[in-house]
């Protein structure tokens, strides 16, 4: 089965035409050179510098360990700086995702997701989990009572000797070295970020990394505004003879924990893999067609490197000639894997020497000479797939396209009213607007066409990124051709009004006026990238918008109970050694010989221990009653506990028995306890004592 078209993706083009009306109806109140959902991608680094530079900050003041890690960060936070300071690190990294997502939906139904463009994709993807990641350990770095739901979640997905870490009197308090492994890793995988980011754009030429200054300046002053207005703030302090009820809940970050409280943490851990596999997969599983990868002509190729140096995704390199026969010394050659079929090559070259694999080149411009002659007096315009599917023309006005292994050429004639006359109109969508070459508007004006239209996208929000850009400066350089009646309009995709006005300028074939000619922004683009100040009407748009997005980030943090009843919980640990079933082996007796008094072969040769029994009872009915074997390969090794058991709130009788030599049961615990709700009563055994140790917080005391 052929993969489809671009336009054929009907579904993407939906999405995708949404979102389209959306950038228009932002560029109408912050206008086009000052729309910030141009620049999501960049938007996003700024934000990493702005947690970075936070983050620095408050590492230098943060304490690590169970006794001090909660102190420290309230202690910032009582301080007007580092308050400003956790709360601008907090909300940037909510923000960081909200940008990065909607730049990934940007780039999924934009079509920009497989084919040459799969490592952007799937790297971008690694590097939002990574994101994610590094956000999850900064709430465990606060330790309030998100961190100790958080560490319930990892015990009950971990369990083992994790658990015995968290849930054993005073181990934390002890287990200073959990603070700093995530405080190392807290940072450390931060540092990845940023060789991710060279992997995200190690495939485009020139790659725009921050955003212009004016857009620097809006975020952090939302982010600033947003610091002040609702300062970050910690819940309870993280406390193990307590379960938790509820608590404030960042769903950006932290939205899996209530999620596992309802289906279950192994459910939430195999979704969130199957999602994240299949996102990943997405280049494959959704993978479409595009007219790449380029062809040269070899006899036709100069060398002058032009279309090696316009190329947006380094796709073109100039390698020497293998014949002398042409007299030029080097050639381009193309890299299939990196083209994208943007046609941006074709543009550039004044020999048609460059052809797309299923869009030949002097077919398309054999069908423009034939469709304009036979017209009379027609509007030749050009436009790019995405103006011509989204509906900036007319559906009849598209060029029809199959699902062939070629292209028919993408020329179609078409019949527009002005002033109650029709007016024949040539069509022409490309895959971007930049591969058409300004020698053809100069041959086809020659004929008998009225004027030409170049309708394309914002030079900032171009689907190949510099379409236009390079459009502009090769017509730019034919000042002749400035001369005759070529208008040309930037706009989003989708609007019709833009089309229409400069359509009615066209049939009048008057030569336009400078602003008119050539598109505004990609001459002024350097301009408006380094302007600290937009126009007042942008920058009070601008700023509401991104306060809006960002705001986002504190509408998903809200009171979230845990699920969990109001009961308390007996808890049972243990780390214990059961003893040895039979020696190892039959050299046991003949070792025994050579060794010291008080020294048992068994010890040094091992072999199988019996499994431990456990049976607990409250108020004389069996609660639980459980064999675990031992860890090894032969069951030589010791047996870990963790066992949770609810109770109504009042005062019970408990009894714990063991049996761990395979004949005897011993009752290790049996007295009343008084349990409140979400109190926990722990049962935690001293392997050096040989028995159990009841810790009761209502008692405030630990009792054999």
């Amino acid at each position: 089965m052929k993969q489809p078209w671009y336009a054929q993706r009907r579904f993407l083009r939906r999405l995708e035409r949404l979102w389209a009306k959306l950038e228009q109806g932002v560029s109408l109140l912050t206008g086009q050179a000052f729309n910030p959902l141009y620049h999501l991608g960049t938007l996003a680094v700024i934000l990493l510098v702005v947690l970075t530079v936070t983050g620095i900050y408050l590492t230098i003041f943060y304490r690590p360990g169970a006794e001090r890690a909660y102190e420290t960060v309230v202690a910032i936070s009582n301080t007007f700086v580092g308050n400003l300071m956790r709360s601008i690190h907090r909300y940037a990294a909510d923000a960081l995702v909200i940008v990065a997502l909607l730049h990934a939906f940007k780039m999924l139904v934009g079509d920009r997701f497989w084919g040459a463009r799969w490592l952007a994709w799937v790297s971008g993807w690694l590097m939002l989990l990574l994101v994610f990641v590094i956000g999850v350990m900064g709430y465990w770095l606060a330790w309030d009572d998100r961190a100790q739901w958080l560490t319930e979640f990892s015990v009950n997905l971990v369990g083992g000797q994790v658990a015995l870490a968290f849930y054993q009197p005073g181990a934390v308090e002890r287990n200073f070295a959990f603070f700093v492994i995530i405080l190392f890793l807290h940072v450390f995988l931060g540092v990845l970020l940023l060789g991710g980011l060279l992997v995200h754009v190690i495939r485009l030429s020139r790659p725009a990394l921050f955003p212009p200054r004016w857009l620097t300046l809006q975020a952090v002053l939302v982010l600033v505004a947003l610091a002040l207005l609702r300062p970050a703030a910690s819940g309870l302090p993280a406390n193990f003879s307590r379960v938790v009820a509820q608590a404030e809940v960042d769903w950006l970050y932290l939205g899996f924990l209530p999620l596992a409280s309802r289906y279950g943490v192994r459910g939430v851990v195999l979704g969130t893999a199957i999602a994240v596999g299949a996102v990943l997969a997405l280049p494959w599983l959704a993978k479409g067609r595009s007219a790449a990868p380029i062809r040269i002509t070899e006899h036709l190729c100069t060398g002058c490197a032009l279309c090696a140096l316009k190329c947006p995704y380094d796709a073109i390199e100039m390698v020497p000639r293998s014949d002398d026969a042409s007299g030029f010394k080097v050639v381009a050659v193309v890299t299939e894997s990196l083209c994208t079929g943007c046609g941006l090559c074709i543009g550039t070259c004044a020999t048609t020497g460059v052809d797309l694999a299923p869009l030949p080149t002097q077919a398309v411009l054999d069908a423009l000479t034939s469709h304009v002659r036979e017209a009379q007096e027609p509007v030749v315009l050009f436009t790019c797939q995405r103006q011509a599917v989204l509906g900036t023309l007319p559906a009849e006005w598209v060029p029809p396209l199959t699902n062939g292994n070629a292209l028919p050429p993408p020329v179609t004639t078409a019949t527009w009213s002005h002033n109650g006359t029709d007016v024949p109109v040539v069509v022409c969508a490309f895959p971007c607007a930049g591969m058409l070459n300004p020698e053809w508007l100069r041959s086809l004006l020659s004929l008998n066409a009225r004027a030409a239209v170049v309708v394309s996208c914002p030079t900032d929000d171009c689907s190949y990124r510099e379409g236009p850009a390079w459009l502009a400066e090769n017509v730019r350089l034919r000042r002749r051709l400035l001369e005759q009646p070529v208008f040309w309009v930037t706009t989003p995709p989708g609007n019709r009004e833009a089309l229409t006005r400069v359509l009615s300028k066209a049939a009048e074939a008057e030569v336009p006026p400078p602003a008119e000619r050539l598109p505004r922004d990609a001459f002024e683009r350097k301009a408006i990238w380094r302007q600290l100040r937009p126009p007042v009407r942008s920058l009070a748009a601008g700023l509401a918008l991104l306060a809006l997005a960002f705001f986002a980030g504190i509408l998903p943090e809200r009171t979230t109970a845990t699920g969990f009843p109001p009961q308390a919980v007996v808890r049972v640990v243990m780390a214990h050694t059961p003893k040895l079933k039979v020696p190892a082996d039959s050299e046991a007796a003949k070792l025994q010989t050579k060794l010291p008094e008080g020294v048992s072969a068994t010890q040094i040769l091992g072999g199988e221990r019996y499994p431990v029994q456990l049976r607990l009872v409250v108020d004389g009915e069996i609660r639980l009653e459980r064999t675990y074997e031992p860890s090894g390969l032969r069951r030589e090794g010791s047996v870990t506990v963790v066992e949770q058991l609810r109770l109504p709130p009042g005062s019970h009788h408990v009894e714990l028995w063991m049996m761990d030599d395979g004949q005897t049961w011993r009752q290790m615990v049996g007295r009343r306890v008084e349990v409140a709700s979400y109190e926990v009563v722990t049962l935690a055994f001293d392997e050096e004592a040989g028995e159990f140790v009841v810790y009761n917080p209502l008692a405030s005391q630990m009792q054999r």
